[in-house]
């Protein structure tokens, strides 16, 4: 994360700033990211592959908060930005 934005701090838990978050799959957790995330945040979830992980991802997707979301297959990025429509993307490589 800090090759493509050496500003970005990486933390384990949301602390009301800006910053970019990572986070596994903890359903809990990851709900209580989403209720708190703004405009600018970053939600990773990872292990996808996870029966569990896919299910959360699932529904984060359709989550209105979420307005931009990647699915990368092993990982999934959720990016809130304000004034911007909800879509999601399937990254093929």
């Amino acid at each position: 994360m800090h090759e493509g934005c050496r500003s970005s701090i990486i933390r384990n838990q949301y602390d009301g700033d800006k910053y970019v978050i990572v986070s596994s799959y903890d359903k809990d957790e990851c709900l209580f990211l989403m209720n708190n995330m703004r405009d600018g945040c970053l939600l990773l979830i990872d292990d996808l592959n996870n029966w569990k992980a896919r299910q959360l991802w699932k529904k984060i997707v359709a989550d209105e908060r979420a307005t931009i979301t990647f699915d990368l297959y092993y990982l999934g990025i959720v990016m809130v930005v304000d004034k911007r429509y909800k879509i999601n993307y399937k990254v093929n490589f």
